[in-house]
């Protein structure tokens, strides 16, 4: 019996930092809305610590304004401190 606890125990701290670091989540979002955003990308995103949905959420405004903005690029400003938010409404306002 304390063998089946400890294996249970086991999974659910491996399911936690599966889920912690891995963001499967952010991908599937990705996908659902038609984002060509890679797996491995946005594992990277995390190791790096950057916020995964903040980047995507603005990937997600620019793809349905038919604006292609690296992800690299939302990356970088995000990492120098400018507003994603902004520079996605700046880029669509450039746009009309």
């Amino acid at each position: 019996m304390s063998n089946y606890l400890l294996i249970g125990i086991g999974v659910v701290v491996l399911l936690y930092l599966f889920m912690r670091f891995i963001p499967l989540g952010a991908w599937i979002h990705a996908r659902l809305n038609d984002v060509p955003v890679s797996f491995l990308s946005l594992v990277f995103m995390c190791w790096r610590g950057i916020p995964v949905m903040p980047v995507l959420h603005a990937m997600i405004r620019l793809k349905k304004a038919n604006i292609d903005v690296p992800l690299r690029e939302l990356e970088m400003l995000y990492l120098e401190g400018e507003s994603l938010q902004d520079y996605v409404d700046k880029k669509i306002a450039d746009k009309k």
